[in-house]
Protein backbone atom coordinates (compact mmCIF):
# COMPACT_ATOMS: atom_id res chain seq x y z
CA UNK A 1 0.00 0.00 0.00
CA UNK A 2 0.89 3.77 0.03
CA UNK A 3 2.87 5.14 2.89
CA UNK A 4 0.54 7.63 4.81
CA UNK A 5 1.71 10.66 4.39
CA UNK A 6 4.14 12.87 6.61
CA UNK A 7 2.54 15.59 9.22
CA UNK A 8 3.03 18.83 8.60
CA UNK A 9 6.29 20.82 10.30
CA UNK A 10 5.76 23.14 13.10
CA UNK A 11 4.92 26.21 11.18
CA UNK A 12 4.30 30.00 12.75
CA UNK A 13 2.14 32.30 10.82
CA UNK A 14 3.48 35.50 10.58
CA UNK A 15 2.11 38.12 8.16
CA UNK A 16 0.90 35.53 5.26
CA UNK A 17 4.62 33.94 5.36
CA UNK A 18 5.20 30.88 7.08
CA UNK A 19 8.30 30.22 9.50
CA UNK A 20 9.40 26.58 9.62
CA UNK A 21 11.18 25.96 12.81
CA UNK A 22 12.11 22.34 12.61
CA UNK A 23 15.43 20.99 11.27
CA UNK A 24 15.42 20.76 6.90
CA UNK A 25 18.97 19.07 6.52
CA UNK A 26 21.75 17.99 8.93
CA UNK A 27 23.91 20.47 10.11
CA UNK A 28 26.69 19.07 12.10
CA UNK A 29 29.57 20.35 13.39
CA UNK A 30 30.85 16.75 15.05
CA UNK A 31 34.37 15.18 13.62
CA UNK A 32 35.11 15.52 10.21
CA UNK A 33 31.90 17.16 9.24
CA UNK A 34 32.69 21.04 10.08
CA UNK A 35 34.85 21.41 7.15
CA UNK A 36 32.28 20.83 4.88
CA UNK A 37 29.63 22.72 5.95
CA UNK A 38 29.74 26.16 4.50
CA UNK A 39 28.47 28.92 7.24
CA UNK A 40 28.04 32.32 6.44
CA UNK A 41 27.88 35.09 8.74
CA UNK A 42 26.63 38.81 7.82
CA UNK A 43 26.90 41.99 9.98
CA UNK A 44 26.17 45.48 9.09
CA UNK A 45 28.07 48.62 10.51
CA UNK A 46 27.02 52.21 10.09
CA UNK A 47 29.67 54.50 9.11
CA UNK A 48 28.74 57.90 10.31
CA UNK A 49 32.04 59.82 8.75
CA UNK A 50 31.01 62.31 6.13
CA UNK A 51 30.51 60.91 2.52
CA UNK A 52 30.91 57.30 3.70
CA UNK A 53 28.03 55.25 2.98
CA UNK A 54 26.83 52.18 5.05
CA UNK A 55 29.21 49.26 5.30
CA UNK A 56 28.25 45.55 5.51
CA UNK A 57 30.01 42.72 5.45
CA UNK A 58 30.13 39.11 4.94
CA UNK A 59 32.31 36.35 6.10
CA UNK A 60 31.88 32.61 4.87
CA UNK A 61 33.51 30.59 7.58
CA UNK A 62 34.61 26.72 6.25
CA UNK A 63 36.40 27.56 8.58
CA UNK A 64 39.50 26.04 6.67
CA UNK A 65 38.95 28.24 3.45
CA UNK A 66 37.68 31.83 3.88
CA UNK A 67 36.31 34.41 1.67
CA UNK A 68 34.82 37.95 2.64
CA UNK A 69 32.88 40.01 0.54
CA UNK A 70 32.65 43.88 1.38
CA UNK A 71 29.59 46.33 0.16
CA UNK A 72 29.49 49.54 0.53
CA UNK A 73 25.76 51.28 0.23
CA UNK A 74 23.23 53.17 1.91
CA UNK A 75 20.80 52.19 4.38
CA UNK A 76 17.40 53.19 2.91
CA UNK A 77 15.14 52.52 5.61
CA UNK A 78 15.26 54.70 8.91
CA UNK A 79 16.01 53.05 12.45
CA UNK A 80 13.00 51.27 13.85
CA UNK A 81 13.50 48.99 17.41
CA UNK A 82 12.23 46.05 16.15
CA UNK A 83 12.54 46.38 12.54
CA UNK A 84 15.97 46.12 12.11
CA UNK A 85 15.31 43.41 9.05
CA UNK A 86 13.90 46.47 6.43
CA UNK A 87 17.29 48.70 6.79
CA UNK A 88 19.77 45.55 7.10
CA UNK A 89 18.24 42.40 5.31
CA UNK A 90 18.54 43.93 1.40
CA UNK A 91 22.37 44.99 1.83
CA UNK A 92 22.80 41.73 3.19
CA UNK A 93 21.70 39.81 0.69
CA UNK A 94 23.70 41.74 -1.65
CA UNK A 95 26.68 40.33 -0.15
CA UNK A 96 25.27 36.88 -0.21
CA UNK A 97 24.82 37.08 -3.75
CA UNK A 98 28.14 37.61 -4.66
CA UNK A 99 29.10 34.50 -3.17
CA UNK A 100 30.35 31.19 -5.06
CA UNK A 101 28.27 29.05 -2.91
CA UNK A 102 25.31 28.88 -1.51
CA UNK A 103 25.02 29.17 2.78
CA UNK A 104 24.43 25.74 4.66
CA UNK A 105 23.42 27.87 7.41
CA UNK A 106 23.38 31.83 8.29
CA UNK A 107 24.54 33.22 11.08
CA UNK A 108 23.10 36.63 11.68
CA UNK A 109 23.85 39.16 14.22
CA UNK A 110 20.33 40.08 15.28
CA UNK A 111 17.24 38.12 16.42
CA UNK A 112 15.46 35.15 14.79
CA UNK A 113 12.14 33.19 16.70
CA UNK A 114 12.89 35.23 19.83
CA UNK A 115 11.28 38.91 18.35
CA UNK A 116 8.21 40.72 19.37
CA UNK A 117 6.94 39.21 15.70
CA UNK A 118 8.58 36.16 15.99
CA UNK A 119 10.15 37.27 13.02
CA UNK A 120 13.19 39.21 13.51
CA UNK A 121 16.25 39.74 10.89
CA UNK A 122 17.26 36.48 10.80
CA UNK A 123 14.08 35.26 10.36
CA UNK A 124 13.86 37.43 7.56
CA UNK A 125 17.06 36.74 5.59
CA UNK A 126 16.76 33.05 6.06
CA UNK A 127 13.07 33.20 4.40
CA UNK A 128 14.47 35.25 1.94
CA UNK A 129 17.58 32.98 1.02
CA UNK A 130 16.05 29.61 1.44
CA UNK A 131 17.94 28.27 4.27
CA UNK A 132 18.58 27.53 7.93
CA UNK A 133 19.44 30.67 10.09
CA UNK A 134 20.30 31.35 13.33
CA UNK A 135 20.08 34.70 15.23
CA UNK A 136 22.87 35.73 17.58
CA UNK A 137 22.16 39.01 19.28
CA UNK A 138 24.48 40.69 21.74
CA UNK A 139 20.95 42.30 23.76
CA UNK A 140 17.86 40.67 24.92
CA UNK A 141 14.64 42.42 22.60
CA UNK A 142 11.80 40.22 24.55
CA UNK A 143 11.63 37.70 26.97
CA UNK A 144 12.93 37.05 30.55
CA UNK A 145 15.67 34.36 31.58
CA UNK A 146 17.57 33.69 34.37
CA UNK A 147 21.47 34.65 34.42
CA UNK A 148 23.12 31.38 33.15
CA UNK A 149 26.56 30.00 35.03
CA UNK A 150 29.17 32.07 34.49
CA UNK A 151 31.08 29.10 33.00
CA UNK A 152 32.13 29.55 29.40
CA UNK A 153 29.05 26.84 27.88
CA UNK A 154 26.30 27.45 30.31
CA UNK A 155 23.28 28.88 29.26
CA UNK A 156 19.26 29.32 30.18
CA UNK A 157 15.96 29.24 28.10
CA UNK A 158 14.53 32.69 27.41
CA UNK A 159 10.80 32.65 27.61
CA UNK A 160 8.23 34.64 26.76
CA UNK A 161 4.60 32.66 26.82
CA UNK A 162 6.74 30.08 25.43
CA UNK A 163 11.15 29.04 24.86
CA UNK A 164 11.81 31.27 22.05
CA UNK A 165 15.69 30.94 22.64
CA UNK A 166 18.57 30.60 24.79
CA UNK A 167 21.16 33.32 26.83
CA UNK A 168 24.45 31.48 26.42
CA UNK A 169 27.80 32.37 28.25
CA UNK A 170 29.71 32.08 25.43
CA UNK A 171 32.41 34.12 26.85
CA UNK A 172 33.31 33.65 31.08
CA UNK A 173 32.67 37.15 32.73
CA UNK A 174 30.94 38.46 29.66
CA UNK A 175 27.16 39.22 29.15
CA UNK A 176 24.95 36.20 27.64
CA UNK A 177 24.53 36.20 24.03
CA UNK A 178 21.00 35.39 22.96
CA UNK A 179 20.28 32.44 20.07
CA UNK A 180 17.36 31.40 18.47
CA UNK A 181 16.31 29.79 15.73
CA UNK A 182 16.05 31.81 12.41
CA UNK A 183 14.05 29.92 9.53
CA UNK A 184 14.51 26.04 8.70
CA UNK A 185 15.90 25.14 11.80
CA UNK A 186 14.83 23.80 15.63
CA UNK A 187 15.79 25.76 18.50
CA UNK A 188 17.38 22.62 19.85
CA UNK A 189 19.74 22.25 17.59
CA UNK A 190 20.91 26.15 17.75
CA UNK A 191 22.33 25.57 20.94
CA UNK A 192 24.86 23.07 20.18
CA UNK A 193 25.94 24.31 16.25
CA UNK A 194 26.53 27.73 18.29
CA UNK A 195 28.42 25.90 21.57
CA UNK A 196 31.11 24.56 18.71
CA UNK A 197 31.24 27.98 17.42
CA UNK A 198 32.79 30.12 21.01
CA UNK A 199 36.11 29.45 21.01
CA UNK A 200 36.03 32.17 24.87
CA UNK A 201 37.85 34.39 23.51
CA UNK A 202 35.08 36.64 21.98
CA UNK A 203 31.40 37.02 23.05
CA UNK A 204 29.82 36.33 19.27
CA UNK A 205 30.79 33.06 17.56
CA UNK A 206 33.64 32.99 15.51
CA UNK A 207 31.98 33.43 12.07
CA UNK A 208 30.27 36.36 13.34
CA UNK A 209 33.18 38.08 15.11
CA UNK A 210 35.05 37.99 11.79
CA UNK A 211 32.24 39.69 9.71
CA UNK A 212 31.54 42.54 12.59
CA UNK A 213 35.27 42.72 12.78
CA UNK A 214 36.30 43.08 8.69
CA UNK A 215 32.89 45.76 8.77
CA UNK A 216 34.63 47.74 11.46
CA UNK A 217 38.20 47.89 9.92
CA UNK A 218 37.76 49.00 6.04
Amino acid sequence: GSLPDRPDPPRRRVDAVFLVLEDRQQLSLVGQAHRALGLHAVDVLLDQRPLHPERRALVEDLPIALREVLLLGDLTFPYVPGLLAFREAPLMMRALMQLDREPDCLLVDGHGYAHPRRFGLASHLGLLMECPSIGCAKSLLVGEYEEPGEAQGHFTDVWDGEPIGYALRSRRGANPLFLSPGHRISRENVLPLIRNLIDGKTKLPEPVHRADRIAGNQ
